[in-house]
């Protein structure tokens, strides 16, 4: 069933590479380590925060990481494991990661769960023997109330 599923998804990724730009992604993360996290990256790129915030280069994504590890994200460890990426075309993919965050501290306006879970959605660009980040989006995921 899971490997019909597969098929169905389109031809399957070599994923030790890009197994390894999400535990880059993690190690950068849990580092608050602004310049490792935008190495990820191309230049230019796109991504889009859990918030909506949407970032088109390196450097602007440096300074909002800069800023948010500075600020109300400084104590914040994540956790995060691939679930599955696809080949789009000849040295492009799609991937999925979900994570757990806790350690966020608390902001108006945000109410935000002690320990916050979601997807990170990536398209990435094999250059050479490295796959790099060309586009992302995190996305929380939220428990809705069951009747």
């Amino acid at each position: 069933m899971a490997e019909r599923a597969r098929e169905e998804m389109g031809p399957a990724v070599d994923d030790a590479g890009i197994v390894e730009v999400v535990a880059e992604h993690e190690r950068a993360w849990n580092a608050h380590d602004a310049d490792g996290l935008i190495a990820l990256f191309e230049d230019p790129m796109d991504f889009v925060n859990v918030l909506g915030m949407h970032q088109r280069s390196r450097e602007a994504l440096r300074l909002e990481y800069q800023h948010i590890h500075a600020t109300f994200m400084k104590n914040t460890v994540i956790r995060m494991r691939l679930n599955d990426a696809r080949r789009l075309s000849d040295g492009i993919a799609v991937a999925h990661a979900y994570w757990e965050m806790s350690g966020m501290e608390k902001l108006a306006g945000w109410n935000a769960p002690e320990v916050r879970r979601g997807v990170m959605t990536y398209v990435l660009q094999r250059r050479g023997e490295k796959w790099k980040i060309t586009a992302a989006q995190n996305t929380d995921v939220v428990e809705l109330p069951r009747k």
